[in-house]
């Protein structure tokens, strides 16, 4: 399907986030992504802060995916540890990798 699209969402959560989103407007924006997306397109999230956490890998939006994808937003993870975003764009690359037609 030539239709498709992949995303990989990468979120700062490192420790500043406390101070400079405390409404967590990085979740919200995030989750309007999610809703313009279509069914059979790919999402990947993944947040970081010292490490780089995927809260969704690269997964295709059909049936309970959606859901699910929605579920992985829902709980926002406590913001700690330095800026490392060098391993958040590393695992993002490796997401987007995961692909089944890299075009």
């Amino acid at each position: 399907n030539t239709d498709q699209v992949a995303v990989a969402i990468v979120i700062d959560n490192s420790g500043s986030m406390v101070d400079t989103d405390p409404l967590n407007v990085r979740f919200s924006a995030s989750q309007m992504v999610l809703e313009i997306m279509g069914e059979s397109d790919f999402l990947s999230i993944t947040t970081f802060g010292n490490e780089a956490v995927n809260l969704l890998p690269m997964t295709e939006l059909i049936g309970d995916q959606f859901q699910a994808a929605k579920a992985s937003l829902a709980t926002i993870p406590v913001p700690s540890g330095y800026t490392d975003y060098h391993k958040a764009l590393a695992l993002a690359e490796a997401n987007l990798a995961t692909l089944p037609d890299q075009n």
